[in-house]
């Protein structure tokens, strides 16, 4: 992503409607990357249950557990 917004920066150009949806998945990527950290961090550290996942995402935690239990696959964006 960053090398995108450098490109357009540097070229001067506006950013198509195709950059921006490149930009929005990386982002959607990067925040379910993030998600997927806190979530382990919070039941590693903090002893939570996968009910209260469950209950903190608005999901049942059979949902938060299919969803986070995973671990979570590197960042292509250098999230850490």
């Amino acid at each position: 992503m960053r090398e995108l917004l450098e490109s357009l920066a540097e070229g001067g150009r506006k950013a198509t409607h195709l950059d921006k949806a490149v930009i929005g998945l990386r982002l959607a990527e990067a925040a379910d990357w993030y998600a997927r950290v806190e979530v382990m961090a919070a039941r590693e550290r903090d002893d939570a249950s996968w009910a209260d996942v469950g209950k903190a995402l608005g999901i049942n935690r059979r949902a938060a557990h299919e969803r986070s239990a995973a671990v979570p696959k590197a960042c292509t964006l250098g999230c850490s």
